[in-house]
């Protein structure tokens, strides 16, 4: 996240709209496709997870799962690089 200082050089508080801006854009301020995917990837993972906690309750491996590819998207994305690769067939 970027700081902004005011006039008075002290830090401001990041606002609403710069968060957001922040969640989906890289470093240099374009959009960043793979932290667009990690966020809709959570948010479908959320939804699976309050639709389906019961189940997810039973089987504590696909919870592990789930919990991990919502904390941690990142993770999951360096799993499947070293798994299967970065380059297309």
């Amino acid at each position: 996240m970027t700081v902004k200082r005011g006039r008075s050089g002290r830090v401001e508080p990041p606002t609403w709209r710069r968060q957001f801006t922040d969640a989906f854009n890289d470093p240099g301020g374009k959009f960043s496709p793979s932290k667009a995917t990690a966020w809709l990837g959570q948010l479908s993972l959320l939804a699976h997870m309050t639709a389906n906690f019961n189940e997810l309750m039973l089987h504590w491996d696909a919870l592990a799962l789930v919990i991990t590819a919502v904390i941690a998207p990142e993770l999951v994305k360096k799993f499947l690089t070293m798994r299967f690769g970065n380059a297309a067939k």
